[in-house]
């Protein structure tokens, strides 16, 4: 975020709420109320940012009583406060870094984990999305027999595709390249690893995982989900007829 920017954003809002101080809402000018409830939504992103936990809307109180801007004003003043403080909060704390939001991890793994998230169940939301994911891993090899590390391996084996057995292949790298194998291990690895070190961890432990935990295991799933979306399945040619 731009905070120098966000500062003369605020400031300039909190000049214009200066103006309805001690002021009813029928005397507060319309040009003014209706200048401040259009840059409402950009300082509502400035606080978002700033205060990554607010849930409360930002708007004027309800109602015809005198000085119905003032809650906004107050957090208004917090929020300037906060911008004016940034590089000593980033001395102080250091680099806030990038934030993981969940509902973008990919729908493979967020909608069966959701529910059991949101009611405080860690483990069960890993335990939904890790099936889930196996299952979506069989629907797109039609592979029904096997589930969790075999099919993991099977899917992203070196070897050459056979009857009833297909293979995932990242696109974009020639068969022979080192790349393609460099990726093509790695996918092997990771996705035996996701079965076994998150899958069955989290279907057979009961202790629940600390948030962090819980949402990295979900981030690694998530990665996961998008390679398997994102590979081409590579089959078996099929056998021509030998000539009678």
């Amino acid at each position: 975020m731009d905070t120098p920017l966000a500062l003369v954003k605020v400031r300039q809002f909190l000049q214009l709420l200066t103006l309805t101080v001690g002021r009813p809402t029928f005397d507060v000018d319309q040009d003014l109320d209706d200048t401040l409830k259009k840059m409402l939504p950009l300082i509502q992103v400035i606080e978002n940012e700033m205060i990554s936990n607010t849930n409360t809307v930002l708007a004027p109180s309800p109602g015809s009583h005198n000085e119905v801007w003032r809650p906004v004003r107050n957090r208004v003043l917090t929020l300037i406060g906060l911008l004016e403080s940034e590089e000593d909060r980033r001395k102080i704390l250091g680099p806030r870094g990038p934030r993981l939001d969940a509902a973008r991890l990919h729908p493979w793994v967020w909608d069966p984990a959701a529910r059991a998230w949101d009611d405080g169940h860690r483990r069960g939301a890993i335990q939904a999305a890790a099936t889930n994911l196996d299952q979506q891993l069989k629907a797109k090899l039609n592979r029904f027999d096997l589930s969790e590390t075999d099919l993991a391996g099977q899917a992203f084996s070196f070897e050459p595709p056979r009857e009833g057995k297909p293979r995932l292949r990242m696109p974009g790298h020639h068969r022979e390249s080192p790349e393609f194998r460099s990726r093509q291990l790695g996918l092997l690895h990771f996705a035996q690893g996701c079965m076994e070190g998150i899958r069955n961890i989290s279907t057979h432990v009961t202790n629940e995982p600390d948030e962090q935990a819980a949402l990295e295991q979900l981030a690694a799933l998530s990665v996961l989900a998008r390679w398997i979306d994102e590979a081409e399945i590579e089959t078996c040619p099929p056998v021509s007829p030998q000539p009678s």
